[in-house]
C-alpha cells in the first residue's frame, strides 16, 4: 500500500501505480497536514473510461 502525503503549500507526489490497461484500481492511504492538524484516510481510484478518485479523511 502506497502512501501519499499532502502538506500546506504543496503536494508531495508519489507514483502509486502504472495502469497497463483498463479497468485499473488503486487503494492506499493519504495523510493531510493542515495548520498543524493531521488527517488520515483511505483513497480509492478507479481508471476506466474516465478517472474516479474517492477519499475520506479522519482526524488522527
Amino acid at each position: 500500500m502506497a502512501r501519499n502525503i499532502v502538506k500546506d503549500g504543496g503536494f508531495e507526489s508519489q507514483i502509486i501505480g502504472d495502469p497497463i490497461g483498463v479497468p485499473w484500481n488503486y487503494t492506499g492511504t493519504t495523510e493531510a497536514v493542515s495548520e498543524g492538524a493531521k488527517l488520515e484516510g483511505n483513497v480509492a481510484a478507479l481508471l476506466n473510461d474516465g478517472a474516479s478518485i474517492r477519499q475520506t479523511l479522519r482526524p488522527l
